[in-house]
């Protein structure tokens, strides 16, 4: 049975390796060329390889190779084959056009031109072939001069021609005459609908003119005619981009990084579209990488500084984005983010200079808006002189802009300039539906003691069905202001009943309730309006003051630290004034860690106020965390740079640790920013003289005395200079006047 088997296996095998005998390169070639015929590359290169493996040195064989490796888009391998048949003696008039091609798809203009020249022999049909692929290759490379004298010779040549008719249509688009260039493509197509470099042009045109969703369609059939060619499946991914066919594209993007891993581009890609998904960490990723490999691709370092942005990393984004600044438009998005960034992390030089490239914004809508959104960034960080210099920019380029009048004014009036008020007035005028901004308004007239126009607004409400709440309110504050408290009480109890839970109204009447004394009930309003809003500062202080005052801190912290637990469960945002002012009673109270620990807990909240940071620097300081102090205070002026505040308690924290010369260099730019400020020149004398700098701190005094300015350090700072000089007289009179 075995023989059987054996036997017959044998007898099958010889009968098998009878009916296949091996093909010669001819019959090799032939059946190449018979799958080229049919669009069967793949199969054609295999036997095309067959044929080169049987006989090397075959012109045809590499010829034909070459053009199967060409219609895959496989340009490297059939540029090699194609120089090897010509070394081999194939026939240049057939090899010319194709190596006009590859070398085109190659970006190897050089070699185009010396193909050019090579070629100047040939027949007229085969020449213009060639003149048209070194238009193309010309103008790929930005040779546009030479691109459109080849595409012109071409034409001369024969007009009729296909190749002619396509360098007309390129030297259109080089002309970017888009409109009429696609009007000369679609003709050519119509008469050869299988001319791909017809296609391929109808793609860049149709790009050109912004009709992406057309260029991916001419793209993808392109692509189909030509799958190994990379290029053009690199711009396709672009050009899916554009078109906001986001996943068509991170497929093909996909595809090319398996190919190109290392591909900056390719990832740059894969970043757009993790971005447009809003996936930042990855988006971050795969752009940081790209700019890693290459630092010129600068949609990569856009897209890793906004996604580090969105992913609250300032300083990451901040240097992505700042090599980017000089080459964007003043406008661009990308730029008022970087201000943003610049704002919060406190960089005042890099500031100013986009501040003076904002105030140098010609007229538009577009630039107020721009302009008032910078100035609110400014107004958060403290700097109100250039706040200040956007807004009056603001008002010069938008004069009817009622939202830039209101804001100019707010600004003015927190800088204790009363010109504010014809700003608000202003607004009013321009748009009388602004009932927030004629409160405002109202309550600035009872402080400059104007208490008849705010009565006259007060009456004016309480005359209508709709702003009543506001004209009991408005009617109790100047009540109030006259010190009638029982009227006062009266309006604010008539607001609560058609609104009981008013916040500025029940405010309004724990303050009555304490002037009169009414400490329970006073507790208990301010007690309500903690709760609807838990982070009135006002209500906050005052409801923890009275407490204070009855020995009764325990009930505060009790109070306070429920809310805060409720909060940290309910609320979207961290209510920071209840954080804080918990914090102070704590340590009031002895708990200064539990104080430090809660402080803690919130520093990485955005804009944090001024008062944060000097309580957590001060509950330091009681804690005897002296470094941490100092800590505090430096990462506090960074965010807010122009804060009296922190800057008077930063060098009072550094001249308490006998760090005289960084107290002096802080004071001396405090100085700047806040000038004829008593004292801060004062303390400037003092320092100058704590770092042994003598005449310095006399020449302050001498300053100090011809703005007749005299307080306790300027006297005691003369003192020690005179004890120093030996002048004890002066010295002795001094500390007298000081005891």
């Amino acid at each position: 049975m075995n023989k059987l088997l054996i036997t017959s296996a044998v007898t099958i095998a010889l009968s098998m390796s009878a009916c296949s005998e091996q093909k010669t390169p001819e019959q090799l070639i032939a059946s190449a060329n018979n799958y080229s015929e049919q669009g069967k590359f793949a199969d054609a290169i295999i036997d095309f390889k067959n044929a080169v493996r049987a006989a090397p040195k075959n012109a045809n064989a590499r010829l034909g190779l070459g053009r199967a490796y060409l219609n895959q888009g496989n340009y490297i391998s059939a540029e090699k084959e194609l120089e090897r048949a010509i070394t081999l003696g194939a026939n240049f008039a057939e090899v010319a056009p194709l190596m006009a091609q590859v070398k085109t798809r190659l970006d190897k203009f050089s070699d185009i031109e010396q193909l050019v020249k090579a070629s100047e022999d040939l027949k007229d049909q085969d020449y213009l072939v060639v003149l048209t692929y070194a238009g193309i290759s010309a103008l790929s490379t930005g040779k546009i001069t030479k691109a459109q004298d080849y595409f012109s010779q071409a034409i001369t040549i024969d007009e009729a021609a296909k190749y002619s008719q396509l360098a007309i249509a390129y030297l259109l688009y080089s002309e970017r005459d888009f409109a009429e260039g696609l009007t000369e493509v679609t003709s050519i197509l119509a008469a050869n609908n299988d001319f791909t470099e017809a296609k391929l042009l109808q793609g860049y045109l149709h790009f050109a003119s912004k009709a992406f969703i057309d260029a991916s369609q001419d793209f993808a059939e392109y692509i189909t005619r030509y799958p190994l060619d990379y290029n053009a499946q690199f711009f396709q991914v672009n050009t899916l981009l554009k078109a906001q066919q986001f996943k068509q594209a991170d497929k093909l993007t996909n595809k090319l990084l398996k190919i190109f891993k290392k591909s900056p581009l390719a990832l740059q890609y894969k970043s757009q579209i993790e971005y447009q998904d809003g996936n930042y960490m990855e988006a971050r990723e795969f752009a940081s990488q790209a700019v890693g490999l290459d630092e010129s691709f600068v949609i990569a370092k856009m897209v890793a500084g906004v996604s580090s942005y969105k992913l609250d990393e300032l300083e990451q984004a901040y240097d992505y984005l700042i090599g980017l600044e000089d080459m964007l438009p003043v406008t661009h998005p990308i730029n008022v983010i970087l201000l943003s960034i610049k704002v919060e992390l406190g960089h005042t030089d890099g500031l100013t200079k986009s501040v003076e490239k904002l105030k140098a914004l010609k007229d538009s809508d577009s630039d107020t808006y721009l302009l008032q959104i910078t100035s609110n960034e400014l107004m958060k960080a403290g700097d109100y002189a250039s706040a200040q210099a956007l807004l009056d920019k603001a008002v010069e380029i938008s004069p009817q802009s009622a939202a830039i009048k209101v804001q100019h004014g707010a600004l003015l009036l927190s800088q204790k300039d009363l010109s504010g008020v014809k700003s608000l007035e202003q607004a009013l005028k321009i748009d009388p539906s602004l009932h927030e901004t004629e409160f405002a308004l109202a309550r600035q007239y009872l402080t400059g003691n104007e208490v008849s126009k705010a009565q006259a607004i007060a009456d004016k409400w309480l005359a209508t069905e709709v702003y009543q709440v506001s004209g009991h309110i408005l009617s109790g504050m100047i009540a109030s202001k006259h010190e009638d408290v029982v009227e006062a009480e009266s309006f604010f109890k008539k607001a609560l009943e058609l609104d009981a839970n008013n916040i500025s109204a029940l405010y309004n009447l724990a303050s009555v309730y304490e002037y009169k004394e009414e400490i329970e009930h006073a507790i208990t309003s301010y007690e309500k309006v903690i709760i609807l809003n838990p982070n009135h500062y006002g209500a906050i202080r005052r409801y923890s003051a009275l407490h204070v005052k009855q020995g009764d801190n325990a009930q505060v912290i009790s109070f306070l630290s429920a809310l805060h637990d409720q909060t940290k469960l309910t609320a979207t945002n961290t209510p920071k004034n209840l954080v804080i002012g918990l914090a102070q009673i704590l340590s009031i109270s002895g708990e200064v860690n539990a104080a430090i620990e809660l402080l803690k807990s919130i520093k990485q909240e955005k804009n944090l106020p001024v008062r944060y940071w000097s309580v957590l620097a001060t509950t330091y300081a009681m804690n005897k965390q002296y470094s941490d102090v100092l800590t505090t205070y430096e990462k506090a002026i960074k965010a807010n740079p122009k804060s009296y505040a922190l800057v008077v308690g930063y060098i009072g924290a550094l001249e308490q640790q006998r760090k005289y010369s960084e107290a002096l260099i802080l004071t001396l730019k405090a100085n700047q920013d806040f000038p004829d400020d008593d004292n801060l020149m004062t303390t400037l004398a003092y320092l100058e003289l704590a770092n042994n700098n003598l005449i310095a701190a006399k020449k302050q005094l001498d300053v100090l005395k011809t703005k007749g300015i005299s307080n306790f350090l300027a006297v005691k700072t003369e003192a020690i200079i005179a004890m120093s000089e030996s002048d004890y007289d002066l010295a002795i009179s001094l500390y007298e006047e000081l005891y």
